[in-house]
């Protein structure tokens, strides 16, 4: 086996690890935020942009674990964002149920 060859199995592997630990960092938020975590910004006046209702609104994290990072997180008021933890909780639970 050539030098280069090797070299390119041990980048290969590392970016294996490296996609694989990011999965599974998406992965525990999101079980965090179903536990009740609050992993997001502080609550300032604004417009949910779910419900389009004027009051406190935050930038938080999902209970998801989009491989875009964007997708991932909502800008919404309290009541909205229980809702979509609320609906994700129960497709995460839907999908172990299938998978287990």
């Amino acid at each position: 086996m050539t030098e280069e060859r090797k070299d390119s199995e041990v980048l290969d592997g590392l970016i294996g690890q490296i996609r694989c630990e990011e999965h599974r960092m998406r992965t525990t938020q999101a079980h965090m935020v179903s536990a009740g975590f609050n992993i997001g910004t502080e609550e300032a006046d604004g417009c949910c942009l779910y419900c389009r209702r004027e009051g406190k609104v935050a930038r938080r994290r999902k209970n998801t674990a989009y491989v875009d990072e964007k997708r991932n997180w909502m800008e919404s008021c309290r009541e909205c964002f229980q809702e979509a933890v609320e609906y994700y909780a129960d497709l995460w639970q839907q999908y172990y149920a299938d998978v287990m």
